[in-house]
């Protein structure tokens, strides 16, 4: 949701005909965004209001004046986005864990995945003190877990036997 109330919301159809739309609140008609996307997959907002799109080409800043965007970085298709307090970026990708993206574009890893027995990451949340929130489908039918991965390195299980998660927010 962004800062005036928008509901934004991504589509993927294939060759490049993923879109992002928006959707007013008092109009319950959906309105395209930005047309012409490389399979958009999650949406971020950032504490500037602005958005950002993950996609096959990397992460995209969109315009405004929705004319396109400018890839900011080129991790390609991330499993999940999430913004902290201070406008570092979190990308979940279930092949390369998680990368966090300073505001200035600079990078790091946080490798703590496989320490805390993290199979099938699908959803990631940042709390407050940098507290960054996975959300694990597991390999069972009710392996799904929210692992709470803290600065310090240590993991706690937060909550187990979720059937088939999907979508982690805070």
């Amino acid at each position: 949701v962004g800062p005036d109330g928008i509901v934004f919301y991504s589509e993927d159809k294939q060759n490049f005909e993923g879109r992002i739309r928006s959707l007013d609140p008092a109009s319950p008609t959906p309105r395209d965004f930005l047309t012409g996307l490389n399979r958009p997959t999650h949406l971020a907002i950032d504490s500037f209001g602005r958005l950002h799109a993950t996609t096959a080409d990397g992460v995209i800043l969109v315009s405004a004046d929705r004319d396109g965007g400018t890839i900011v970085d080129d991790v390609r298709q991330a499993d999940a986005a999430a913004f902290d307090e201070q406008d570092n970026l979190y990308l979940l990708s279930a092949a390369g864990g998680v990368t966090r993206m300073s505001p200035g574009g600079d990078r790091s890893s946080v490798d703590q995945l496989a320490d805390a027995g993290i199979t099938m990451p699908v959803g990631i949340a940042v709390g407050t003190a940098a507290r960054l929130l996975v959300l694990d489908r597991g390999r069972g039918q009710a392996d799904g877990r929210v692992i709470e991965l803290a600065p310090s390195g240590s993991a706690q299980v937060m909550t187990a036997g979720l059937v088939n998660p999907v979508a982690l927010a805070l």
